[in-house]
């Protein structure tokens, strides 16, 4: 197990050596440029550098969050921080302009359906029996 995690980092290591760097410019930070910056950086076109951006910017807060709630909570504490901290994060990227906002509305909109039908089955039961 120590082994498998040790070479994931140095695996990951690795591949960060090989990504140009992404700096300000005259010393001020524009974090609404930065998907701009990180898709000048790495070759590829402004949507999917909005959209690594946002990845990076969630899993920052999503990682030890979900750690923290499998230790102490279990399997059901996830599912609840993954929502609750999965969707707050995407709300600050569509805030900076990070992410679309219509792929938040999406998401919102399946975890919406997902927490009704559970809803529904715990108010009349399981169907189809």
């Amino acid at each position: 197990m120590k082994r498998s995690i040790s070479l994931f980092l140095i695996g990951l290591c690795l591949f960060l050596m090989v990504i140009p760097l992404c700096h300000a410019d005259e010393g001020s930070v524009n974090l609404g440029d930065f998907p701009a910056k990180l898709g000048e950086a790495l070759g590829i076109d402004l949507f999917s550098a909005q959209l690594l951006s946002s990845l990076i910017l969630m899993s920052i807060f999503l990682f030890p969050s979900i750690m923290i709630a499998g230790y102490f909570g279990g399997a059901g504490a996830v599912l609840y921080d993954i929502i609750f901290v999965g969707l707050g994060s995407s709300a600050v990227c569509a805030a900076l302009g990070w992410l679309p906002y219509w792929i938040l509305i999406l998401v919102a909109v399946i975890v919406a359906l997902l927490f009704a039908g559970s809803i529904r089955n715990m108010i009349s039961g399981k169907g189809g029996e």
